[in-house]
């Protein structure tokens, strides 16, 4: 299955019915930037998209294969055609399966460093992100249409985002952990005040001597007093 060619002639067909690559895109719910790639050959259409490229572009399958119209010796080329084809779904399958260890990697990496409180703050935070980011690439290999790979792409961002304010969250209230998400923080003597979304909380020793009502900043005053009157105790 000659990728150059395919190419070429999608690029051809495509040129005489005066569309553009972001028209012939829409058309197959994929990106003007896939149809880019198929065009200078460094990467086929999917399996799924080749009925409906060919019911674009008034050809049939077996053209589209061979990379010209068919005028002879059609039996023969189909036959090609289909051995191609088989060849190329073996390849494609192997090709996801590498995508989807790395899809692996990246939900491995997102939990060990938003699961683990020993890492640094700013480590973490990174470490997370970059779990994300695996993974939304692993997404974008996968799938092959444009809309799979937004709204699922969109969809894991926000869980797993959403997900890492609430390990913040309950690591912070109920085991004391100092907070990885911050709007900002300052440290006086024995004491951090950190302002979190919903309030702010001292820490003297490591310990959460007192929370912020109506998400108030604690002034550095109170911040020391309450310090002081809890090593006092």
């Amino acid at each position: 299955m000659n990728q150059e060619k395919i190419g070429k002639f999608i690029q051809e067909l495509r040129k005489e019915k005066n569309m553009t690559q972001q028209e012939l895109g829409e058309l197959l719910g994929v990106t003007d930037r896939s149809i880019s790639n198929w065009e200078n050959g460094k990467y086929m259409p999917d399996l799924s998209l080749f009925k409906p490229i060919c019911d674009t572009l008034d050809i049939n399958i077996n053209e589209l294969l061979s990379g010209e119209r068919i005028t002879d010796n059609y039996e023969k080329k189909l036959e090609e055609n289909i051995i191609n084809t088989i060849n190329y779904s073996n390849k494609k399958s192997f090709d996801k399966t590498g995508y989807l260890i790395f899809n692996s990697l990246g939900i491995i990496l997102f939990l060990i460093s938003c699961l683990s409180w020993s890492i640094p703050g700013n480590f973490q935070i990174i470490g997370c992100l970059g779990g994300i980011l695996f993974i939304v690439i692993s997404i974008n290999k996968i799938f092959d249409k444009k809309t799979h790979k937004i709204i699922i792409s969109v969809i894991v961002s926000i869980l797993l985002l959403f997900s890492i304010f609430i390990t913040d969250y309950v690591m912070t209230n109920n085991y004391n952990y100092y907070p990885k998400i911050y709007l900002s923080k300052y440290d006086i003597e024995n004491a951090t005040v950190y302002k979190l979304f919903t309030k702010s909380v001292i820490y003297c020793n490591g310990e959460i001597t007192a929370e912020s009502i109506n998400n108030r900043l604690i002034p550095k005053e109170e911040a020391i007093e309450t310090c002081k009157n809890h090593l006092n105790k």
